[in-house]
């Protein structure tokens, strides 16, 4: 799974603390010093309102442009940093940071808009920063100075201990194929988003979705502003009909996960014949399919997507190209460029950098 943005923000934090202590004369330093040095740290960072925007989509794993109660709570698994916590502290931590969810959560709907997002970081980042103090502060007095520095043994046997989290960490990476790791992380991100889709469809909490409910939850999606993807009302309903369910006019969260995993069949008579489609006549109760044309059309998108990532043009698309155009196109998806770099290093190609039309085809099929 991704990492959360919670944590990246943590990780910040540690090191921003760490610029503010060398930053102060005398290595002294009160509470109220290290949160003011810190934060005009990281507000004066050239892309600070990136990090802040990019926080919040990768928090919002269904990309509605909000980010819900839920989406939250299951990114706050990941503060367990140092592996010291205990569960009252982990708890405690969770606690605090739903309180600011509910504090910014100013329309009382279990979600937070842009702006209350960034309400909501900003407690979240004094928070962190507070925490991070009193650690530092190892004899509780209030002020981080020489009596709390560590010793020269403890020091290293700090260091001893992440080497040896670290070695584990490559270890486990080491075990595992770039394959595999994509494939994983694709399946996570697949999880968390049936989760956030049932989680905000299911308004009553009783693991049924109606018709009405699936619908009106897919028409106000952002994507569906887009109209050469958007659906109609009533292509939102027979998608439902469609769906495998015990009772008629009920969806329950298994039978959401189990269409949604269901794998893609690219083979025309296949879907003919799932869609139930007339021989004769070629409609169906769905939607009329035309394998010639639907197959055709799907080869000149993906012909133009490669002709956008060509930027120069001279039919080489280098890994930069690569990341930069799947970046800008898909900027709700939660993945990063180095994300993007390791599927670009998937990809068989005669020469390394440079990825031809026929390789980017070859490799969609």
């Amino acid at each position: 799974m991704k990492k959360s943005s919670i944590v990246c923000l943590a990780i910040l934090i540690l090191g921003m603390c760490s610029k503010a202590v060398v930053a102060q004369e005398n290595s002294i330093l009160d509470k109220k010093q290290m949160l003011s040095q810190v934060k005009g740290i990281m507000h004066n960072m050239e892309n600070y309102d990136d990090l802040v925007k990019t926080s919040m989509q990768l928090l919002d794993v269904n990309s509605d442009g909000f980010v819900s109660d839920r989406e939250v709570s299951n990114s706050i698994e990941g503060l367990n940093l140092t592996g010291n916590f205990n569960e009252a502290q982990k708890e405690q931590r969770h606690k605090d940071i739903m309180a600011f969810f509910v504090q910014a959560d100013k329309t009382v709907d279990k979600k937070l808009s842009v702006d209350e997002f960034i309400a909501f970081w900003k407690n979240v980042e004094d928070w962190t920063i507070k925490n991070r103090f009193r650690e530092m502060d190892r004899n509780g007095d209030g002020i981080y100075d020489e009596k709390d520095i560590p010793s020269r043994e403890e020091s290293l046997a700090n260091l001893e201990k992440m080497k040896q989290r670290l070695e584990n960490a490559v270890n486990q990476l080491q075990q595992t194929s770039p394959q595999e790791f994509v494939d994983n992380m694709m399946k996570n991100m697949m999880t968390a988003q049936i989760d956030e889709d049932f989680y905000q469809m299911d308004k009553n909490a009783d693991n049924c979705v109606t018709r009405d409910e699936y619908a009106d939850y897919n028409l106000n999606l952002p994507d569906n502003n887009d109209e050469e993807f958007s659906l109609t009302r009533n292509e939102y309903l027979e998608i439902y009909d469609y769906i495998e369910k015990k009772r008629p006019n009920c969806l329950t969260k298994e039978e959401y996960k189990a269409d949604m995993e269901k794998p893609i069949d690219l083979e025309m008579s296949d879907i003919d014949d799932e869609l139930d489609i007339d021989d004769d006549t070629g409609e169906s109760p769905v939607s009329d399919v035309n394998d010639e044309m639907l197959e055709n059309a799907f080869w000149q998108h993906i012909e133009q997507n490669y002709r956008d990532m060509d930027k120069n043009p001279d039919g080489c698309v280098s890994k930069d190209e690569f990341a930069d155009y799947n970046l800008e196109m898909n900027e709700n998806m939660p993945l990063l460029r180095e994300d993007y770099l390791k599927i670009y290093n998937l990809i068989e190609k005669k020469v390394s950098d440079c990825l031809t039309v026929d390789e980017y085809k070859d490799y969609l099929k």
